[in-house]
């Protein structure tokens, strides 16, 4: 995979958790303002509409794993913390 290694080539197993917590915040602020606007703009919901969506199953699973995606650099990171020392 390419991509992965690309990924570990760049050095991004050597963050320290908070850092890859800091990191994990911005992709998830990143990935909802992306679905909100497409939300928005594709859908025609307004962002009150949007939020509401949440109250409903399937939404708060998408949401669970949209954060769930967030924590992946805290966990990388704490796992190659641990390994180094």
């Amino acid at each position: 995979m390419p991509g992965w290694s690309a990924h570990a080539s760049c050095g991004a197993g050597r963050y320290r958790p908070p850092a890859a917590l800091g990191m994990g915040a911005i992709a998830f602020l990143l990935l909802m303002g992306a679905e909100a606007g497409l939300s928005t703009l594709l859908a025609g919901r307004s962002l009150a509409e949007h939020l509401a969506l949440y109250a409903q199953l399937p939404h708060l699973v998408g949401l669970a794993g949209q954060l769930a995606f967030a924590l992946f650099p805290w966990i990388q990171a704490r796992r190659s913390h641990r390994r180094s020392g």
